[in-house]
């Protein structure tokens, strides 16, 4: 992660000659953009704002502790448990993690196969994999409701046993850090 970092922050950028300006920026015309009291003129501008963990709107979700792939590696200690709601890439790949670090680990996801935007044999075979190693994928399971029950968190699905673990680790995607544009 730090490596892929140190290629992507602002002294890496610099290093390849672009300007880097933060702060808040408008666009003055089509070629012109001023921020921070400085006029930049170019043929193109690339304005990264980044992006930020998508939660989904699951009632009670957002009330809880809950992890992000921002976050999850500030952890101090291992999880007994962790439920991952989202099984993309993202998610299967910190379920697996996890999993094979000693926690056991469920992955729910509301489409009908894990990795569902990839190919259907690279899912089963993720999926087989996971059983195998004991983790418990829930596929097909939507999540309607979250809550903390005692020492841990409650994920209840539309339908099946409802999810029950130390954290909840959310990987469902991500969307663009927008706000103010």
């Amino acid at each position: 992660m730090a490596r892929i970092a140190a290629t992507e922050d602002e002294e890496a950028v610099r290093g390849e000659g672009v300007a880097v300006l933060r702060g808040r920026a408008r666009f003055d015309s089509t070629r012109t953009v001023l921020a921070e009291g400085h006029e930049v003129a170019a043929h193109r501008v690339v304005i990264a704002t980044g992006s930020e963990p998508l939660i989904p709107p699951v009632p009670g979700l957002a009330d809880l502790d809950l992890l992000t792939s921002d976050n999850v590696f500030d952890l101090a200690r291992l999880p007994a448990s962790l439920a991952v709601l989202g099984g993309g890439p993202i998610g299967c790949e910190l379920a697996q993690a996890f999993a094979r670090l000693g926690a056991k680990a469920t992955v729910v996801e509301a489409q009908s196969r894990l990795l569902p935007a990839g190919e259907p044999e690279a899912s089963r075979v993720v999926e087989e994999r996971f059983r195998t190693e004991g983790i418990d994928v829930r596929t097909g399971a939507e999540a309607v409701r979250a809550h903390t029950a005692g020492p841990r968190d409650r994920i209840d699905l539309a339908a099946g046993a409802p999810v029950t673990a130390e954290r909840v680790l959310v990987a469902v995607g991500r969307s663009p850090d927008t706000a103010g544009l």
